[in-house]
């Protein structure tokens, strides 16, 4: 520092000559400016802007604490349907099985079952056709 610079600080420091309650000057040869302000004048909003900032801080904590519940109670459904969509799934595997089973036995024919929600097959699907048995009758004596 300068004999100058530390001059200024002693006079600010002493409450001689500045009616201003600041001293500026360049501090280091790089050419840095500061300023040197009285504690009276910047304490009092630093302290409101802490303080506020410590209660926006403060209800962030509790929303993001909020959140991570929200999520966890999600995740948690999540794994429940999870669960219960697998269920399902091996429930209507397990009817289809048992319909080409039984259809197998009851007709003679292998066919391969699946089962679709209500109302998802097109009109036209699923719909009975005449058709004319061109077969053979074998008769019986």
């Amino acid at each position: 520092m300068s004999l100058r610079l530390v001059q200024r600080l002693g006079a600010f420091l002493a409450g001689d000559r500045l009616g201003l309650g600041a001293v500026s000057g360049s501090i280091w040869k790089d050419g840095e400016e500061y300023i040197l302000v009285r504690r009276a004048d910047w304490e009092a909003p630093f302290d409101r802007a802490h303080d506020r900032l410590k209660r926006e801080n403060a209800e962030l904590r509790r929303e993001n604490a909020e959140l991570k519940r929200q999520l966890a109670q999600a995740l948690a459904a999540i794994e429940e349907l999870k669960a219960e969509n697998a269920a399902l799934k091996a429930r209507v595997a397990e009817l289809e099985e048992k319909l080409t089973r039984k259809i197998g036995q009851a007709v003679g024919v292998h066919l391969d079952v699946r089962l679709v929600e209500p109302r998802t097959l097109v009109r036209s699907e699923g719909k009975a056709r005449r058709i004319l048995d061109q077969r053979h009758k074998v008769k019986t004596s």
